[in-house]
Order: C-alpha cells, then structure tokens, then sequence
C-alpha cells in the first residue's frame, strides 16, 4: 500500500471541487486560512464555479481532478465540499502519473468514491477527513478550546498531524456502553467512508467491500430504512463474513423509526450471527468533530479504542 510523503512548510496543496458547488469566498477564506499555516496552495480552475448543483460539468471537474493528481508539485489534494458528482466522474480517472508522485487525497461524504478508486486502482492510502469549509478562519496560535467552534477546530488540528506526520499512531475511543468491545485484538486496514457512496460502487471495480479488514461507515439524512436496506445488502453478499471489525461513526440527520430502534439496534441486528467487535460514536461524519482516518492504514481494534498507524 502506498503512503504519501507528509506535507513540508512551504508544500503546495491544491483545492479542487469535484462534486457539489461551494460559495467562492468560503474557498478563497479557507485558501488563506491554509496559507498563513504556512502552505502554498492553488486552487483548481473550476473549484468555485457552479454548474446546476455541481462545481462544474462532468468534463471540468473531471480535468480539474485529473490535472491535481497528475500535479507533481502538489503535495495534498483538499476537497472543497462532498454532496453529489463523484461517481459521474471517478471511474474515468487516470492513476497512472499519480502513484509516480503520490499524494494525500482529504474530504468525506461523496468524496468515499475517490477514496475507493485510490485504494482500489491506487492502492494508496487517504485521508477521511475535514474539507475546504473547516479552515475558514483556522487559527494555529489559538489554544483549540478558545476557537470560534472548537470541535472543527481540533479536528482541523489533528488532520494537519496527520499530514505532518506528527504522530506514529492515531487513537480513537468508543465511550458507547453498546459497543461490542474487542475480547482479542484485531488488526486489518481500514477501508470504508460514507454507507451510501459503499452502497452505490457495490458491484463496480470500485467496490471495496470485498475487503477483509475494518470497515468503517457513516452517513447523513437517511431514513433508517434505507440504512437497514443498505445494510442487509452488506449482509447478504457477505460482507460481515470478511470484515474483522465494524466502526460505527455518525449517522445524523436520521429519522426516529420504531421499527428499527436505535442506530445501535438496527447494526445489532443485521449482524446477528457474527462476532466481530462494533465501536459505535466513533468522532467522525456530518459532524464539527469529524476526525481524520487514514483509509488503507492498518488498524486494530482493542477493547474499546480503534488505533490506526499515522506513518509508513
């Protein structure tokens, strides 16, 4: 699996757009957020465009895309929002250039379609994390408690250690009395992003699914219904079969449904039948607190903490 080399003063990260449209100022204030961080950065031609609810047309955004990872100069790729466009686009990139000059991709949501072709095409590990929006207004000096949001604050804080290098390792806890602790400890990659961008590339050559290491999910505005339908799927082709692990981020926005109980009662369910350790309320999806995996890295899962390695 490849690891991209971590970001330098100096370095060059390009903000690319290619998926839903963002306000422009909110991409300039984050550019100059990440600026005086101490970073280059280029923001990608189309990046503050809009083209109905996309950043631009299929082709733009593409060449956008394709043009940052071909880039041997640009050292991080920031997403600048997720919502809708990836998988109109994703399986038309071309990996080549970049994994002669890899880089660190960052962004959730519908960015879990570019996630799954770097893993899968790429073989090269990513970064599920805060996109362009978080840095506005970022400020390092601050002590992360006195920012305006401190919980976007430090997720900001510990994406920039993650693509320094800062740390060997990143722990999460699960503080959730439902989760199913670890009684062995487990160990596998990291694979996963957003339940309906996995539902969505299910039976394409970017399914991840056919893994078999720690599977990760979270999502947002779906009826719980609709998870369990995504969910069963999973179960039914086998997934829970191969999975070591199961880590249980955000789902909000849900509905309240009886027929399914909790978020807890529902996973608790579709995967009757299978020992592998669940961690619920994990710190990251359509939250403040949205802090980064590394997919592709390896991780294990020991009692009630996810540990994943944050360098080659």
């Amino acid at each position: 699996m490849i690891f991209p080399e971590f970001l330098q003063q100096g370095d060059l990260i390009t903000i690319v757009s290619p998926s839903g449209a963002i306000d422009g100022e909110v991409i300039e204030q984050a550019a100059a957020a990440i600026r005086r961080l101490g970073y280059s950065v280029k923001i990608a031609e189309h990046a503050k465009g809009k083209h109905h609810r996309f950043s631009a047309t299929d082709e733009e955004r593409l060449a956008d895309l394709q043009s940052a990872l071909d880039d041997p100069h640009t050292r991080v790729i920031l997403c600048g929002r997720g919502g809708y466009g990836l998988t109109r686009i994703v399986d038309r990139l071309d990996f080549s250039k970049f994994i002669e000059n890899p880089k660190f991709v960052v962004g959730f949501s519908d960015i879990t379609a570019l996630h799954a072709a770097l893993l899968t095409k790429a073989k090269c590990c990513s970064v599920h994390g805060q996109m362009a929006k978080a840095f506005v207004g970022y400020d390092a000096t601050l002590d992360k408690k006195d920012a305006e949001n401190p919980e976007v604050a430090e997720s900001v804080e510990e994406l920039l250690n993650i693509l320094t290098g800062v740390r060997r390792r990143q722990t999460y806890f699960s503080y959730n009395q439902r989760s199913r602790v670890a009684r062995d400890k487990v160990k596998g990659r990291l694979f996963g992003g957003n339940l309906s961008l996995i539902y969505a590339l299910r039976g394409t050559d970017l399914d991840i699914t056919k893994q078999s290491g720690i599977l990760y999910i979270e999502d947002i505005g779906e009826r719980m219904y609709s998870i369990d339908r995504m969910m069963q799927n999973l179960r039914m082709s086998g997934v829970f079969g191969r999975i070591k692990g199961l880590i249980v981020g955000k789902f909000t926005d849900t509905d309240i449904d009886s027929s399914f109980g909790s978020i807890e009662d529902l996973i608790f369910n579709v995967t009757k039948g299978y020992d592998f350790p669940i961690l619920f309320d994990i710190p990251f999806g359509h939250v403040d607190r949205n802090l980064p995996i590394i997919n592709g890295s390896v991780a294990t899962i020991a009692a009630n903490a996810l540990t994943f390695k944050t360098k080659k």
